[in-house]
């Protein structure tokens, strides 16, 4: 099994997703008015979405800012929480289809956030996944899990929020004893990125076309 190391020069936020066909999600350990998510695509055959909870008896307004991974500007939508209610946001609706896109939510008052997709993968495998958004940003992100064997796709989608470029080192390591593998990329001020681990030279020739470990950034 392989891990990766990532140090940044710049804070991030960063999300591993392998896709499977239900995903499963932990409760929020409690609301927060900030929430990022690496992760959301508006592709064919995909639909991202935004969940939200307002647990307070206030209305609340939250702000939510879309990075895009083509160059464009941020986008920013704003949308009110009615008190001790949920929301639902359709973040294809908010961005336009064929977008790979990073979340940011600003909230006034503690909120929590979920993203969810839902997607026909290929036109082969139909599932979903679900995660809680990352309250603050890291220069270094762990993740024990990562294999690109037959019928598995594992990608690393980064967000960089800030206004100056970070370079970004990607450390591979692998079970078995093999020496780990290094990559270093740059992500543009304001923008997503996305890796697919089998796209890199080393994974494509034998023994490393099957990544089977976890990653460091």
């Amino acid at each position: 099994m392989r891990l990766r190391k990532i140090i940044p020069v710049f804070t991030i936020v960063l999300l591993l997703t392998v896709f499977w066909l239900l995903g499963i999600q932990t409760a929020a350990a409690g609301p927060s008015t900030t929430w990022y998510f690496a992760e959301g695509y508006t592709g064919d055959g995909f639909n991202t979405w935004l969940t939200f909870e307002n647990p307070t008896t206030s209305e609340i307004t939250a702000t939510i800012t879309y990075y895009f991974s083509d160059g464009s500007a941020p986008v920013t939508r704003i949308k009110t929480l009615a008190p001790f209610a949920r929301k639902t946001v359709d973040v294809n609706t908010d961005v336009g289809s064929g977008k790979d896109v990073a979340i940011k939510i600003e909230s006034t008052i503690n909120i929590v956030a979920e993203r969810s997709m839902y997607f026909n993968y290929l036109n082969k495998w139909e599932g979903g996944h679900t995660t809680l958004g990352a309250n603050t940003t890291d220069t270094t992100w762990y993740f024990a899990e990562g294999y690109t064997g037959e019928n598995f796709d594992t990608w690393l989608t980064l967000a960089n929020p800030n206004a100056s470029a970070s370079d970004v080192t990607i450390t591979y390591m692998f079970r078995g004893g093999e020496a780990p593998v290094t990559k270093n990329i740059s992500l543009d001020p304001t923008s997503r990125k996305t890796i697919i681990f089998s796209a890199f030279p080393s994974f494509l020739v034998p023994p490393h076309n099957l990544f089977d470990g976890s990653s460091l950034l």
